[in-house]
């Protein structure tokens, strides 16, 4: 149920990615059997932080969560998931084979890791922007839909 759907303070890319992946391709788990290929594919990706959280595994993350993956909070020192980071890259790269462009959109983010990761995920490095400011952000969104205007269609 949405309703008891809730966020928290973690940041794990390559979730949205995945769904963002199946949502523009073709089969399974969507009936996207009617996908034209001549169709330009747009994922954008925005994030206000760094990959805080990593796939773990083992009885404890049963334990602890519901139903895999079971996503938890990154040990690392350095505050982010290298793992989630190498993730995120490779769900990027197969996005981008896939013929799905990215626009990426890191909103306050300040850690240069990131930074880089973003820019590399985005399809050009002219479609990866980091606005910081509420001005700034929706800017971009308008660049975004004036980049594609007249040729956006929804797809459910």
């Amino acid at each position: 149920e949405v309703n008891k759907l809730y966020g928290t303070d973690q940041t794990y890319l390559p979730s949205g990615l995945l769904w963002g992946q199946a949502v523009l391709s073709p089969g399974e788990p969507f009936d996207n059997t009617d996908i034209d290929e001549t169709v330009q594919r747009i994922v954008v990706l925005m994030t206000d932080g760094q990959n805080s959280a990593q796939i773990q595994t083992g009885q404890e993350a049963e334990d602890n969560y519901r139903a895999p993956p079971y996503i938890g909070t990154s040990q690392e020192e350095n505050e982010y998931s290298p793992n989630a980071n190498l993730a995120t890259a490779r769900m990027c790269d197969s996005i981008k084979d896939d013929g799905i462009q990215i626009y990426t959109i890191a909103f306050q983010v300040d850690d240069p890791e990131t930074l880089s990761l973003l820019n590399a995920c985005a399809t050009d490095t002219s479609m990866a922007y980091t606005p910081e400011t509420n001005d700034e952000l929706i800017a971009r969104f308008g660049h975004i839909s004036a980049s594609l205007k007249g040729n956006a269609r929804l797809m459910r």
